[in-house]
């Protein structure tokens, strides 16, 4: 009983206090929230009109920011500031997060804002608001929109300490191959588009480029390099890795390679024209380059080696002509080959760089082996054989030769030419030819495609072009350009020369002149003969009219008698090496003279006489009687002159005779009245 009565007071006691306890007083926050200004920098955002977007403005990477803040109820103990940016990738700028929060109690400092290595301007944002002296906040932060451009004379400079080259330079001195180890110092900067470096390293050097930055931004601090010049971009290629040291060496020795390049500052430079690309990244990522502009390789030197000009005795015979010439015996030449010339074992015992300098050439025609000089005439429808010589300064001797030919090809020939060698011997590996000819008789130009390289032996190769020297057919008439430019173990060949024919014809300066000697030049076709006389020299009494007297014509038909032969006739798509088993001759005749009143009088035929010599020629009516020349236009080809250029050649015979106008001519026509039927006159 107790126990419940003590229960029951509890619970009153309780509910007593419950009811009797005073309301919550309201939270109400009375601290007002502090103000942020920019004061001395662009107007921020917070302070420019409402709903009028602001202009972005532009300053320099380095820039002073001022700012300033106040607060009503109470003080301002410090402020918060972040920045913003774009990325190269991205042109929205992005809003700053807590973790882009600095806290300052200063009003002013430096800043130096971030662009990107390739662009030299970023956008940015400045963020900064005031905390009072109980914690709260500016709720709308002052920030104001600005482009930070690194100008030119604020980009930081990459300085090269050293740049040079360490090469073998082969040379001859008396005859004799030496050698000595060159430094070449990289001076040249990449200039005008196409101009050829000014230094020239040899293949296979040890190239060496030491550098620094120079800072021109105040409190900056260089944060690393880049560099390129056989990688395929830029070293190191991740945007957050660069380069920290200071000396980039290519093709160094085994023993001094630095493990931090994986061997790859072991590698040779590949031959060509180089540009080592220096990047230097200052501490807000801006960044500059400098370049060293050189070649690499030396380019081969090239000369005409062909036969001896001079050559006398053994299987050489001078005809009537003054040509020289061997003549094969059942399709093969002299055993032990053709003295004074490179058809002989010579040619793969020789090397080039031993090679005599001779501006000749050999020209295969029928069973017949000429030796040709320069000016000279070959046979439309012949093979052209050209021997060359040269020197290269630096790189291995890798001639074009399958390794173990002489077990697949007993006939190979063998000899120092062909064997392969990775030392430099000072000559080139081998050489590619060209030939143009201005096509008979005014043009156009027709230019052979390059030739493949030789010497060259692979039977595995899918062109089968196994060769020695240049052979080219000559199968177009008219004046022949023949450039060959030797190519060295690294694949440079030699340039100074881009077009034989107007290095030939027209040089533009002195030194162009000076290349002349690198062109051979030569005619194509030997044009037809008009058999004016007989084999011992004695007028051929079958022509007519008589060359060595003035005949008289008493009618207009004048019978002629005009046999000719040709040399070299060829036929386009026939095989080359002789003669066509068809000859093409054709004849335009042209007579000029007096007409009935005295005037000049010019008269063509408008035949064609195609492979005929018994010609009865009609002369116009108007032809007075008096002296008269009969020009005879002889070619060995059908259409060459009206059509198809380079078919053929045509020569023009004037002869002197004399018309005795028949009385029947005064009947047939007046002074001025029509020609002859099928021809074509003029008068002047």
């Amino acid at each position: 009983m107790r126990l419940r009565v003590g229960l029951l007071l509890c619970l009153f006691a309780i509910l007593s206090a419950v009811g009797c306890r005073k309301a919550l007083a309201p939270n109400i926050d009375r601290n007002k929230a502090p103000e942020t200004w920019i004061t001395a920098a662009p107007f921020d955002t917070v302070t420019l009109t409402k709903g009028i977007r602001p202009g972005v403005t532009t300053i320099p990477i380095r820039f002073h920011l001022y700012w300033a803040g106040s607060d009503q109820d109470g003080a301002v103990v410090g402020f918060y500031w972040a920045v913003t940016e774009t990325i190269p990738t991205v042109t929205r700028l992005p809003g700053p997060r807590a973790s882009d929060y600095h806290f300052t109690t200063r009003t002013d400092s430096t800043f130096i804002f971030d662009v990107a290595e390739d662009v030299p301007d970023r956008l940015h944002v400045f963020y900064i608001y005031a905390v009072d002296d109980q914690g709260k906040p500016d709720p709308t932060p002052a920030r104001f929109v600005f482009d930070a451009l690194e100008r030119p004379e604020l980009q930081p400079v990459p300085i090269f300490d050293a740049s040079y080259a360490v090469g073998t330079v082969f040379s001859y001195s008396a005859g004799v191959l030496t050698h000595q180890d060159k430094r070449i110092d990289l001076t040249d900067v990449v200039g005008q588009p196409g101009a050829a470096p000014r230094d020239t390293i040899p293949s296979n050097s040890e190239i060496t480029f030491q550098f620094h930055g120079l800072l021109r931004v105040p409190g900056s601090v260089v944060k690393g390099f880049r560099y390129k010049l056989d990688e395929p971009q830029l070293q190191p290629v991740q945007p957050e890795s660069l380069y920290h040291k200071n000396v980039i060496k290519y093709h160094v020795p085994p023993a001094e390679a630095d493990p931090y390049f994986n061997g790859k500052d072991m590698l040779a430079v590949v031959s060509g024209r180089k540009t080592f690309r220096l990047r230097v990244v200052d501490g807000a990522n801006g960044s500059q380059d400098s370049t060293r502009y050189f070649q690499s390789n030396f380019s081969p030197d090239t000369w005409f080696a062909g036969p001896d000009p001079g050559v006398t005795g053994g299987p050489w015979v001078t005809n009537a002509l003054g040509e020289k010439y061997v003549m094969y015996v059942n399709g093969r030449l002299p055993a032990g080959g053709v003295p004074g010339t490179l058809i002989s074992d010579d040619s793969v015992r020789v090397l080039p760089a031993d090679r005599v300098p001779n501006r000749t050439f050999l020209e295969v025609y029928k069973d017949t082996l000429f030796l040709r000089n320069e000016g000279d005439t070959v046979h439309l429808g012949s093979w052209l054989i050209v021997h060359n010589g040269g020197f290269d300064r630096d790189s291995p001797y890798t001639v074009h030769v399958a390794p173990g030919i002489q077990i697949i090809q007993p006939s190979f020939p063998g000899g120092v030419v062909l064997t392969p060698s990775p030392l430099p011997n000072g000559s080139p590996i081998g050489f590619r030819s060209n030939v143009t000819t201005f096509l008979y008789p005014t043009g156009p130009l027709a230019s052979s495609a390059q030739s493949q390289l030789y010497p060259f032996f692979d039977p595995n190769d899918v062109f089968n072009f196994q060769r020695i020297a240049c052979y080219s057919p000559m199968v177009a008439a008219g004046k022949a350009y023949v450039l060959n430019r030797a190519e060295d173990g690294d694949g440079a060949r030699d340039g100074r020369v881009d077009d034989g024919r107007r290095v030939a014809e027209f040089p533009r300066n002195a030194y162009e002149q000076s290349l002349r000697p690198l062109i051979l030049t030569f005619n194509v076709d030997f044009p037809p003969v008009l058999s004016t006389t007989l084999s011992n020299g004695a007028p051929n009494p079958a022509f007519r009219p008589s060359v060595t007297s003035v005949d008289t014509f008493t009618a207009r038909s004048w019978d002629l008698r005009l046999p000719a032969s040709d040399r070299d006739p060829y036929v386009s798509g026939d095989p080359v090496g002789g003669p066509s088993g068809f000859t093409t001759l054709r004849i335009r005749l042209t007579v000029t003279g007096k007409d009935t009143t005295g005037a000049a009088l010019v008269f063509t035929d408008g035949n064609k006489y195609l492979n005929q010599s018994d010609i009865n020629f009609l002369v116009p009516c108007q032809l007075a009687t008096g002296p008269a020349t009969l020009t005879v236009e002889l070619c060995d080809c059908a259409v060459c002159v009206d059509s198809f250029a380079g078919e053929g050649r045509c020569i023009t015979r004037d002869i002197p005779v004399y018309y005795k106008r028949p009385t029947s001519a005064s009947t047939l026509c007046g002074p001025s009245g029509p020609g002859p039927t099928g021809t074509s006159r003029s008068m002047r």
